[in-house]
């Protein structure tokens, strides 16, 4: 039964890494649609954590590249975006 459960934490770690995995407080695991450009991971943030946390993941990796001028426009663009609806509702 060990043996099972190391395979399983092991492959849910691995679609955590790669982004196509999510892992909520609540302990629940939600596997994403596989977003592979740019636009699509960015567009694939369901709310302002998630993009924040996209945003951020250098914090998390730092051998990861910065993003270039254009993707900051675009992920500032987005959160614009999301808080303007989050106002009118």
């Amino acid at each position: 039964m060990s043996e099972v459960r190391d395979r399983m934490l092991k492959w849910v770690e691995g679609k955590v890494e790669r982004g196509d995995a999510f892992i909520f407080p609540a302990g629940r695991t939600k596997l994403a649609i596989e977003a592979r450009t740019f636009d699509e991971k960015l567009n694939s943030c369901r709310d302002i954590g998630e993009l924040e946390g996209f945003a951020n993941r250098r914090r998390f990796n730092h051998a990861l590249p910065k993003w270039s001028e254009d993707e900051r426009r675009k992920i500032i663009f987005r959160k614009a975006e999301m808080t303007n609806k989050r106002k009118k509702k």
